[in-house]
């Protein structure tokens, strides 16, 4: 007869929880019914900025907002029924702008979109899988 230890079961049930929940908050296993979308003023100065998230030459996002230091604004868009790039444009009134493609849909683990100001004054954005 092989004598099963407690802590071992104890410590099996834990890796696998652990492991399970690791893909969640990676972004594995599903697909958000909507995409968050932040946007973040990092500089020390205020900014008026516009964010512009296209899909299948459909605009999904269009807002400009005028971000104190430090303030933030969020906004969402329904996730698109089929995978694909999404043009993330952000540009701010000096005319400093970014582009980038962020592939949004199912099973892509995406979940919000990003947007900030840096300290330098620049824009940048990313996706972000939570």
């Amino acid at each position: 007869m092989v004598a099963i230890d407690r802590r071992a079961i104890l410590r099996s049930a834990g890796l696998f929880a652990a492991s399970s929940l690791a893909g969640c908050a990676f972004g594995f296993g599903g697909t958000n019914e909507t995409v968050g979308v932040d946007v973040s003023n990092q500089d020390d100065a205020s900014h008026r900025l516009s964010v512009t998230v296209t899909f299948d030459e459909t605009a999904l996002v269009d807002v400009t907002e005028r971000l104190a230091p430090g303030e933030s604004a969020a906004t969402q868009f329904e996730n698109p029924p089929s995978a694909g790039p999404a043009r993330v444009e952000a540009v701010l009134a000096n005319d400093r702008s970014t582009s980038t493609d962020v592939r949004v849909g199912p099973g892509t683990g995406i979940r919000q979109i990003s947007v900030r100001i840096t300290p330098e004054g620049t824009v940048e954005a990313y996706g972000a899988r939570t």
